[in-house]
Formats: structure tokens, sequence, C-alpha cells
């Protein structure tokens, strides 16, 4: 959760509206958040490889889906606008992922995974329920359905981890 916590906030920082790229402050989606794209420097993670990231709100005109599959939100896999809720998506997915051992599918072909990203289908039932909660809220379907940040995300899943005795760090 620690790693989860740094790379929450990471991508809380570049979505943000803060970064001035010539015509006044914007967001930064990073469009590949993965287990592969969060790097360990000892007791703290960062993400990293951003060749896919783009300007949030900045139309893009190809056809192709860029990212990964397995952690793509609804609404890029749909061609829709990408929000700032769009990483946490993502993050989600990875979060899943490196908690279980394995994606949150009931099968890995391309066909069933994006069907999963689109109908809420995904496979959560290897988290305790607490934890299923939070990843279900974190990959509604609805980007405004989400939680208002990626470090909101975490601090929920701290929550679920730590339990209702346990106070919250």
């Amino acid at each position: 959760l620690d790693y989860m916590r740094d790379s929450a906030k990471g991508l809380d920082f570049l979505n943000a509206p803060r970064h001035d790229l010539g015509a006044g402050p914007v967001g930064i989606q990073h469009c590949d958040v993965k287990p592969q794209n969060i790097l360990l420097m000892g007791d703290s993670a960062s993400v990293c490889d951003f060749g896919l990231a783009r300007v949030l709100g900045e139309s893009h005109t190809t056809s192709a889906m860029a990212g990964s599959p397995a952690y793509m939100a609804p609404e890029c896999i749909e061609g829709h606008q990408p929000s700032d809720a769009t990483d946490q998506y993502s993050l989600a997915i990875s979060y899943a992922e490196l908690r279980t051992g394995q994606l949150p599918f009931r099968d890995l072909n391309y066909g069933d995974v994006l069907h999963a990203h689109l109908t809420g289908g995904l496979k959560l039932d290897a988290l305790p329920e607490p934890e299923q909660e939070v990843i279900r809220r974190a990959t509604s379907r609805q980007p405004t359905a989400r939680y208002p940040s990626c470090v909101a995300m975490v601090k929920a899943l701290r929550r679920a981890v730590d339990g209702p005795s346990m106070t919250s760090t």
C-alpha cells in the first residue's frame, strides 16, 4: 500500500492542471499505468514510462487504442475523452493484480478482457470483500463515480485492509 500511495501521489500530480506546456496549465494523463510502469526505488515507488502520456482534454486524432488493454479504462476503449479518473482505473487494476498475483479477468483473451472492462465484469473474488468494494468503485464504468483522486482510492484501500478497528495513516 505504501508503493500504491507513492504511485497515486505521482498520478494525482500528473493529472492536476498545473503543467504549463506553453498555453497555460494542463493536466497530463499517463495512459499506460500498469505494474511494469511502477518503478521501485528503495522504500518508494515512482510512475515511469511516459511514452503514451497526453494532455487531458486534448482531442486525439488516432482511432487506435493506446495503452495496455488489461489495464485500460472503458472510456478509452470506447474512444471517449479520458479524465483525471482514467489513470485511477488503471491503478486499481494494477492493485488487484499485485495483490492477488493475477489479472481480474475470467479469461485473458483480448475480446474477453475488453468485454469485462466495458460491462463491469471484473473478477475480483480473489480479494477480500472490503478491498473488492474499493476496487469496484475505482473501476466504475462512469469516471465520475470513481474516487475524487488516486490518493483517496489508496486511503480507502488502507482502511479496507486495516479493518474498522485500525486507524488509517
